[in-house]
């Protein structure tokens, strides 16, 4: 796969998840500053108010807390892959510099520091979006590294 069509590739990504990320939020997460911010923008009331109607409890619980962190994580490994695509460790450093940030926003979040809650599902939630887009950006390379012998 030609380096245009693999940052084109990690771009769809990045946009895809972080536009569904939104989605979520304004549908199941009202009380947060996007769905606000939203709503003001868009000057409407009640969207998503009847969600847990029609959703199944269990499913509107993943949704609600862990969806978003799992998306928000993997357009950040994307961004992250697509900034050190070049480099020949490039897999491992975004493993890396994700890990650490999604642990270290958590954290901030325990001690209050920065507002949300504290939940080491949520760091499980987002390494395994870190984990998911490595496998996606190891086959990407594989298929980049076969067509370009």
């Amino acid at each position: 796969m030609c380096q245009k069509k693999q940052g084109y590739l990690c771009l769809i990504h990045i946009g895809i998840s972080i536009v569904m990320g939104v989605i979520i939020y304004i549908l199941v997460r009202p009380d947060t500053y996007i769905s606000r911010i939203f709503r003001d923008i868009v000057n409407i009331s009640g969207v998503g108010d009847n969600v847990s109607a029609v959703c199944p409890r269990p499913i509107l619980q993943f949704l609600r807390y862990y969806a978003s962190d799992f998306l928000w994580a993997y357009a950040l490994t994307f961004a992250t892959f697509y900034v050190l695509r070049n480099e020949k460790r490039g897999i491992l450093i975004t493993v890396g510099i994700c890990a650490v940030f999604e642990s270290s926003i958590e954290l901030l979040q325990k001690f209050q520091i920065v507002s949300g809650t504290f939940d080491w599902l949520d760091i499980l939630c987002e390494f395994c979006a870190t984990a998911i887009v490595s496998l996606i950006t190891k086959y990407i390379r594989r298929t980049k590294n076969e067509n370009n012998p």
